[in-house]
């Protein structure tokens, strides 16, 4: 006999399909609820879980054109799969290896990464095609400084809004020159995220001066230490300074 517990995820299937013929629709939480207990039975923990989640929207806070449609906590603005990106840190990979030792730090890496693909996978991005102002249309920008660590990010194309080209620059070389064209709702979530990480591990805090204009006064030190806290920093900066528009919902 052939069991598959599907349930959970159908349900939520169920909601995503709607969602995209009627993105003002009613939710059917009750229903996703109903779906996980049915799937994983009605234990205190399951039923303590099915109240701390919701499947709703979640604005963008640096991007205010998009809509994000996923699994998330009732009542607040953090989606599950930020979340077990969170997880994707070098403390609970040492949790884990000290828990399971048979598994290699990559293995146990592979796993958190799949936790967080599924998660996203089960997300909804809306974006706004309306022709609403975005910042900096007609001038490219350099953030940080291109002979250590920098982006450059270029002018706006009317025709393609939610395009950008984006170059990076480490140690005076342009290593995104044949890959540069982004996609500004994904890239902006995907900097972000990499800034959190970037955050949690090292502390950047002391070169603030550094980044209060667009470019370096002088360079404080050559180490690769230093490198990568500016470079985190770049990161941080330049997420917080993409275009942004206006919300069009």
């Amino acid at each position: 006999m052939i069991q598959i517990r599907d349930d959970f995820v159908r349900a939520v299937q169920s909601v995503m399909e709607r969602l995209k013929t009627d993105p003002s629709g009613a939710i059917d939480n009750e229903g996703i609820r109903t779906a996980l207990l049915r799937q994983a039975s009605s234990t205190p923990d399951n039923i303590a879980c099915s109240e701390h989640v919701e499947y709703s929207v979640s604005p963008e806070k640096r991007l205010e054109l998009k809509r994000t449609f996923g699994l998330k906590i009732v009542g607040k603005d953090a989606l599950l799969s930020d979340i077990a990106y969170d997880l994707e840190c070098e403390e609970v990979v040492d949790l884990l290896a000290a828990r399971r030792p048979e598994l290699s730090r990559e293995e146990i890496e592979a796993a958190l990464r799949v936790s967080t693909l599924l998660l996203s996978g089960l997300e909804i991005q809306m974006v706004s095609q309306d022709p609403v102002p975005i910042a900096g249309e007609g001038q490219t920008t350099m953030l940080g400084d291109a002979g250590k660590f920098a982006m450059e990010i270029s002018p706006l194309d009317p025709s393609h809004r939610s395009m950008r080209v984006v170059n990076t620059y480490v140690g005076g070389r342009n290593i995104s020159e044949t890959d540069n064209t982004v996609y500004l709702p994904q890239f902006v979530t995907s900097l972000r995220r990499a800034a959190e990480a970037l955050k949690r591990k090292m502390d950047y805090a002391s070169f603030e001066p550094l980044f209060l204009h667009h470019h370096w006064m002088r360079p404080i030190d050559s180490s690769w230490r230093t490198k990568a806290r500016c470079s985190a920093h770049v990161v941080s900066w330049t997420s917080a300074r993409l275009p942004t528009a206006g919300s069009a919902f």
